[in-house]
């Protein structure tokens, strides 16, 4: 039987995705949300992380993107029937090394991956204790 299925998003221009399917991480960064959305109705998690953003001080393109990603996440996750988690920036700290350590084999990997590979970690942590 398949592991179930787990995302994880570091939202911004540049979004960070991490997925977990059948026991094996997989990362990438997009700049569309559009293929954010259709991944998310393609392999249908058990549960989506994503971060926060709050935004706070000056508003310019990238932080309007952001705001706006984060609420079509929610927005989709609803639609879709989908768990979703949202989990503030500092949480994800504790695993990024964890993260690094998968992907140092990986070249190209970019910063966005690393973080959202981070939250994944912390999701299946959450999951693990009870939290999610």
């Amino acid at each position: 039987m398949p592991e179930k299925v787990l995302f994880a998003i570091d939202p911004g221009p540049h979004t960070g995705m991490a997925v977990k399917i059948d026991g094996d991480y997989h990362t990438a960064t997009i700049t569309q949300p559009t293929e954010l959305w259709d991944m998310l109705n393609q392999f249908r998690p058990e549960v989506v992380a994503y971060e926060d953003f709050i935004g706070s001080g000056q508003r310019d393109i990238n932080i309007n993107a952001t705001l706006q990603l984060v609420g079509s996440i929610v927005g989709v996750c609803h639609v879709l029937g989908l768990k979703s988690i949202r989990n503030q920036p500092q949480a994800r700290r504790a695993f990024i090394q964890d993260a690094r350590r998968l992907l140092v084999n990986q070249p190209g990997k970019t910063v966005h991956e690393v973080d959202a590979l981070a939250h994944l970690l912390l999701l299946e942590y959450q999951i693990a204790h009870g939290k999610a």
